[in-house]
């Protein structure tokens, strides 16, 4: 016997709900906030609160700070290009004590030592440069270094900036 499925569907129109909870209509039950909301702390909006944390106030030491040093960088002008070098700390001496920008020493070391179609200038650290050759693996290797700066120029020029400290 075959059932009609009339029978089966509520008469006052509803499709197959479930039934609800409690007995309790729909609209007396709580929304799901403010079901998670009862089972959190009430009176408190951050977690420094409900850790007890003071709030942050003003606090003056009475330990007296020395002054920051500062250094007054000079502009020296770079003897290769004329202008003018805004950050000593990126320049190098030449072999007569004068700074002398970084990309200047780089174009000045290309015209002195000529690279073939493979091969590069690069800087390898410590006032040195390096022509490098790339491979077909793509690895480079140094070829010939080229010093630029020696360590004792470069000790003078950290006494020259210490020195600039006030």
């Amino acid at each position: 016997m075959k059932k009609n499925h009339d029978e089966n569907r509520p008469r006052d129109g509803r499709q197959n709900r479930r039934p609800q909870k409690g007995g309790k209509p729909r609209d007396e039950r709580s929304s799901r906030k403010k079901r998670r909301d009862r089972g959190g702390l009430e009176g408190f909006s951050t977690l420094n609160q409900v850790a007890g944390v003071p709030k942050p106030h003003a606090y003056h030491s009475q330990i007296p700070v020395n002054p920051t040093r500062t250094v007054a960088e000079p502009k020296p002008t770079c003897p290769i290009c004329g202008k003018s070098i805004d950050n000593i700390s990126l320049s190098f001496f030449n072999e007569k004590g004068e700074s002398v920008h970084f990309d200047c020493v780089l174009e000045e070391i290309r015209k002195m030592y000529p690279c073939s179609e493979n091969q590069s200038i690069s800087y390898v650290g410590h006032g040195n440069f390096a022509k490098v050759e790339k491979d077909a693996e793509g690895k480079y290797t140094i070829v010939e270094t080229i010093p630029y700066e020696n360590p004792e120029r470069n000790a003078q020029m950290k006494e020259y900036v210490d020195s600039l400290k006030k």
